[in-house]
């Protein structure tokens, strides 16, 4: 089957969309014919762009993946295209579609949802496009039967041993293209492993991801970081798994071959404050990490308790000192305006911020995403939750002033502008520390090329300093 895969979202250009870029490897593999559009990487009309490319390729089905806050701008796209194009089936994934799987069939655009990953349903579902077979047979998915009611089939699997995919089809995707960087190079994005065994309460996990921790062997990693250093000039990558050094013993390893393949890279990762140790992260640093993200959400002890962090604030301290000792740079990133939030547990965090002393802390608002349990509270609390999902794209961080809505039914016009106020401490207080002038320093050059400094510093420090429009 022919088959085109879109990245639709026009404010894309930052990083490959890896998920797409699997499923073009697993189609290509099963002897389908494949091609991939991205949207933000064309200059024109998105729907004329589109519509040309599908005929041109001959495309015989079209397949996107959504996150909530680009889902709008895709069923947009979706319904403009498709009266140019017939009927031809239209398939979505990724964690909005898996989420509200009724709902986005029900706008009459989508023909099919994935409800897992696509690696292990995309090649049966295609086959059984292009032979006209029966969608109930194909496990992982829902679409509107010829009644019109919702159909959902029995659940799909996710990929148990990882090593068995291809690595993505990077000849389609041409990482190069992406402006994202690490430490002013371009930089690919890569996965060594999948899923989370934690439930916290502000994550939609779903089944695209799932709780079931599973990882790639280290010559597989190898194999796909050569393949992108050597074919693509790739020198920078960022793993996006959604706990780096989970299995630390892995990391370890991976560090080791690292070395001992003498690769000059730049990479950079996330993790828990809890999975990582001295030596590890010693490691790391050796073998050309040059940041490590923490979520650490709160410094209010009920808070971290009501989320389901599973992390006494302890931990985050220890983690944090190891990484200073070692000279590792930081992000810590935190989360305000919770059902659970108080003024005194905002100046908490606020506080607990500034004794970690991250290279970067980043504030967003509690987010009451599709799916998850935290959007639940919101509602429980009487609190409103988007009911346009295009305003998820400016709900955490957008720090431009209020819109005038009652805060005590939306939480985030009180604490945006605390959001504000904590990034703006936090930096006043490193700023304030002369003591520690050198590690800041050190830390921002290690994360950035001198070029990149000088123009994200100024930009960063007027983005949080400046007073917010009215």
């Amino acid at each position: 089957m022919r088959v085109l895969l879109v990245q639709h979202s026009i404010e894309n250009s930052d990083g490959c969309p890896l998920g797409l870029g699997y499923v073009a490897a697993v189609l290509r593999e099963k002897g389908h014919m494949v091609a991939f559009l991205d949207l933000s990487l064309e200059n024109g009309d998105a729907v004329n762009i589109l519509t040309d490319w599908a005929k041109e390729h001959r495309a015989q089905a079209l397949g996107f993946t959504v996150m909530t806050p680009n889902y709008n701008e895709c069923l947009d796209l979706v319904k403009k295209v498709r009266p140019r194009l017939g009927r031809i089936p239209i398939v979505m994934g990724g964690p909005h579609p898996s989420a509200l799987p009724e709902e986005v069939l029900k706008e009459g655009a989508v023909d099919i949802v994935v409800i897992s990953e696509g690696e292990e349903i995309a090649p049966d579902l295609f086959r059984t496009l292009e032979e006209g077979g029966d969608l109930n047979s194909v496990p992982g998915i829902a679409f509107l039967g010829s009644d019109g009611d919702f159909v959902q089939t029995s659940p799909g699997q996710q990929v148990a041993d990882l090593d068995t995919i291809p690595h993505p089809a990077w000849d389609l995707l041409q990482p190069q293209r992406y402006q994202g960087t690490v430490r002013g190079l371009r930089r690919a994005t890569m996965l060594t492993s999948r899923g989370c065994p934690y439930r916290c309460v502000n994550c939609y996990r779903g089944p695209t991801s799932g709780l079931r921790y599973r990882k790639r062997s280290i010559h597989n990693i190898l194999e796909e970081l050569n393949l992108l250093y050597r074919e693509h000039g790739i020198r920078a990558f960022a793993f996006r798994d959604d706990i780096f050094t989970l299995d630390m013993e892995h990391s370890r390893e991976l560090c080791d071959a690292l070395l001992a393949q003498k690769m000059k890279i730049f990479w950079a990762c996330g993790t828990r404050v809890d999975c990582v140790d001295r030596e590890l992260l010693k490691r790391m640093k050796r073998a050309g990490c040059i940041c490590v993200d923490f979520g650490v959400e709160s410094g209010n002890d009920e808070i971290l308790k009501k989320l389901r962090k599973r992390i006494p604030k302890d931990q985050a301290r220890q983690a944090f000192r190891y990484c200073h000792e070692v000279g590792m740079p930081t992000r810590a990133f935190f989360m305000i305006g919770t059902p659970w939030e108080t003024k005194a547990s905002v100046d908490e965090t606020i506080s607990f911020a500034k004794e970690l002393r991250a290279s970067k802390s980043t504030f967003f608002v509690a987010t009451p995403y599709p799916g998850s349990e935290l959007r639940e509270e919101f509602i429980k609390a009487g609190w409103r939750v988007p009911d346009n999902y295009a305003d998820y794209r400016h709900w955490t961080g957008d720090f431009t002033g209020k819109s005038g809505e009652d805060p005590s039914t939306n939480p985030r016009e009180f604490y945006l502008p605390e959001c504000r106020r904590a990034a703006k401490e936090t930096i006043l207080s490193r700023l304030r520390d002369y003591r520690h002038y050198p590690e800041l320093m050190r830390d921002y050059l290690r994360m950035h090329s001198f070029g990149e400094l000088c123009v994200r510093v100024p930009r960063e420090l007027d983005r949080i300093l400046k007073k917010p429009r009215r």
